[in-house]
């Protein structure tokens, strides 16, 4: 079966299928041969191999006996591949037309269980040779734009907003927090992760690209002696516009960290409204020491921290009168929103769908 015609409706998806003529040179003869003596090294998939199967899918040296109704269902390029009519002569196996692909059967297999067991059956019952990670997001959303399988883009997109939270301040923790929230099992380089989630929001979903501000903040937090362009395994990392638009924002996010420090300073605090002066003075002192010899107060520009958590824990906090806790605490919630607010301007992204104004209290 050719792929013409389906290339030529979708052009994006070119070189998907290959054709009998790529695949069998000059030896046309052969093509009147039982296919199985032709190549005997294919193996059945165990898994996706049905005996009432009427469309036959090779890929590398696995042939998967599959039904022409779940692929035109599910996959648009498929639909369009098997309306097409069988041509005189075209290559069958078991009675069945037999399709070649160039993905790999480990994907093709991946396409199949989607189809049959849904998308979240590969991220939710991870297997070793398939672990739920944003490796297996990525390689899920390139094959279903690749044979546009939306539902399979949806679902990968439904996963990138669990990650990346939007719509509220309240819903955003660490990106590794977010990870755990999704069943995701993190790789050793959250670098490599993020730079797949930008090569995702990129690739197949305009509507994904308001996730970025928060995908590059998060990419800021990564050390700075790691935010480079060397090339790691075989993923590489941003492009050199993107590691730059980071480099410019990190500044300013620094700038706005050590602003909401401030509100452990003597002028941090409404002294008017103050129960006890004396004792929260020292009990500001204190908290203004233990912030400052936290290990990152030099190395990550993380100013949408929520340090009213921190704060809890600190033996200090509970020696603050309850008006100078409030007023902490409104301090912070306020420089938080303040970035929030404008990490669209920050990294030059008007994509950002909050907005950039700080509503008013």
């Amino acid at each position: 079966m050719s792929s013409d015609d389906v290339e030529a409706r979708s052009p994006k998806r070119k070189n998907s299928i290959k054709s009998e003529d790529e695949d069998m040179g000059d030896n046309s003869s052969l093509a009147a041969l039982p296919l199985v003596a032709q190549n005997e090294q294919w193996s059945r998939d165990p898994r996706y191999y049905f005996d009432d199967g009427n469309v036959v899918i090779l890929a590398e040296d696995t042939i998967f006996r599959v039904h022409k109704g779940v692929l035109s269902l599910h996959s648009g390029v498929f639909k369009d591949l098997l309306n097409l009519p069988q041509p005189p002569g075209g290559e069958t196996l078991d009675s069945c037309p037999l399709v070649r692909i160039q993905d790999t059967a480990f994907h093709i297999k991946w396409l199949l269980e989607t189809m049959y067991d849904g998308a979240a059956t590969i991220l939710l019952h991870p297997k070793p040779e398939a672990p739920g990670s944003i490796a297996a997001l990525y390689h899920l959303s390139l094959i279903g734009d690749k044979y546009a399988v939306e539902h399979l883009v949806e679902y990968v997109y439904k996963i990138l907003l669990v990650l990346f939270p939007t719509s509220d301040l309240s819903h955003w923790e660490p990106f590794t927090k977010r990870m755990e929230h999704a069943n995701l099992v993190r790789c050793d380089s959250k670098r490599v992760e993020l730079a797949l989630i930008v090569k995702m929001i990129r690739l197949w979903h305009p509507g994904a690209t308001r996730l970025l501000p928060l995908v590059f903040y998060s990419y800021c937090q990564v050390p700075l002696n790691q935010i480079n362009l060397k090339i790691e395994g075989d993923v590489a990392p941003l492009q050199p516009g993107d590691i730059q638009r980071c480099l410019t924002a990190i500044p300013g996010l620094f700038a706005r960290k050590f602003q909401t420090y401030n509100v452990f300073s003597a002028t941090g605090v409404d002294h008017d409204s103050c129960i006890n002066p004396e004792e929260c003075g020292d009990a500001l002192f204190q908290l203004s020491y233990s912030v400052m010899e936290r290990k990152d107060i030099g190395n990550l520009p993380c100013p949408l921290e929520d340090l009213e958590k921190w704060c809890h824990k600190q033996e200090a906090w509970a020696k603050l009168c309850e008006n100078c806790t409030d007023d902490i605490e409104l301090g912070i919630s306020r420089f938080r929103l303040g970035t929030w607010f404008q990490l669209g301007l920050i990294f030059d992204l008007p994509e950002w769908e909050v907005g950039d104004t700080l509503p008013e209290p």
